[in-house]
C-alpha cells in the first residue's frame, strides 16, 4: 500500500521526512516563506485524505 504521503506536493511531504520548514525550503529551492505557506494546505490535504 501506498503511503498517503505521496499524493501530497513536495512541500508537504519534505516536512513530514523530519526537515525543518527552513531545510525543506532549502531542499526544494523555495524561499522559507513560501513553505511555511504550503505547509498548512499540504497539512489539511493529508488530513482530508486520511
Amino acid at each position: 500500500m501506498k503511503p498517503r504521503t505521496d499524493e501530497l506536493p513536495p512541500a508537504g511531504r519534505s516536512r513530514g521526512d523530519g526537515f525543518t520548514l527552513a531545510e525543506a525550503a532549502d531542499v526544494l529551492g523555495i524561499p522559507s516563506s513560501t513553505a511555511r505557506g504550503r505547509y498548512p494546505r499540504a497539512r489539511e490535504q493529508l488530513r482530508a485524505a486520511l
